[in-house]
């Protein structure tokens, strides 16, 4: 089955209006990503509107409005809002499964582009580890092709992801600090 999702370079779709509460429309097939799973919400219009917001209720994504909308409808997502959010959720993944090898957990991670952190579920993280960090998605980057990511990481997730590694071009963990509880968080 393709995911809805699975191309995140789709940004543009026609859609019928499904169901309408309030200020909020549901549609029959949506481009929208709402936040879920860690992955921060798509902007964009729909008939040229802003979408103010998005929520989820269950597996439906309803998307809010100001003005009244009916039948078919355009939907438009920021391409550069989608590219930031997914490669940012690509690396998190590319991350988890680095420290999991290592037997540790991520155990949380902040997404928004403009502070981005994570933190570990250990007291102690050195330097050179951070460095091995990120060397390896780095290298991972630049060899293993995404949908799977190659022998990497085979994580059931919800959210957009890059076509392939590639086009994450680099990373890098910009510093350390202690979190509540005393876990780095980087």
């Amino acid at each position: 089955m393709v995911h809805p999702y699975d191309n995140f370079e789709r940004l543009t779709c026609q859609a019928q209006v499904a169901d309408q509460r309030d200020d909020y429309y549901a549609f029959d097939q949506t481009v929208f990503f709402g936040a879920k799973g860690g992955q921060l919400a798509d902007r964009g219009t729909i008939n040229g509107q802003e979408v103010v917001d998005l929520k989820w209720e269950g597996e439906r994504l309803w998307h809010q409005v100001q003005a009244p909308l009916s039948g078919t409808v355009e939907m438009q997502v920021d391409a550069d809002t989608r590219w930031v959010n997914t490669a940012v959720q690509t690396v998190f993944h590319l991350l988890d499964s680095y420290f999991e090898r290592q037997g540790i957990a991520m155990t949380e991670d902040h997404a928004d582009p403009a502070n981005q952190w994570f933190i570990l579920g250990t007291k102690q993280v050195s330097p050179a580890q951070l460095e091995e960090a990120e060397r390896w998605v780095n290298e991972i980057i630049h060899q293993v092709r995404l949908v799977h990511i190659g022998d990497v990481s085979v994580i059931p997730c919800g959210t957009c992801h890059v076509n392939h590694t590639a086009q994450l071009q680099s990373f890098a963990i910009l510093g350390t600090e202690k979190a509540a509880g005393g876990a780095p968080r980087s």
